[in-house]
């Protein structure tokens, strides 16, 4: 049985990551954010935003767009949205 950790209500289980020649390839040409942006499990995301009503009176950003210009922010150590 694998070590697991309780975030919020999710439970993130411990997974070994071995790097082989398929996943070096795989890997090799996307940026990084897109990198980091992979290990967010696409389900979870929408789960989310379908339980809090995020995108229901939305104009122009949906909420995986608002999240990601602030993930962004948040890598680059931006202090502003003016620096975005």
């Amino acid at each position: 049985m694998q070590p697991s950790h309780l975030i919020g209500n999710v439970v993130r289980r411990r997974t070994n990551i071995t790097t082989d020649k398929n996943t070096a390839k795989f890997l090799s040409g996307q940026p990084i954010i897109a990198q980091v942006m992979s290990l967010i499990p696409e389900p979870l995301f929408q789960k989310v935003v379908a339980e809090t009503s995020s995108d229901k009176y939305y104009k122009q950003m949906k909420s995986k767009d608002h999240f990601l210009s602030f993930f962004y922010a948040v890598l680059t150590r931006n202090s502003s949205l003016r620096g975005l």
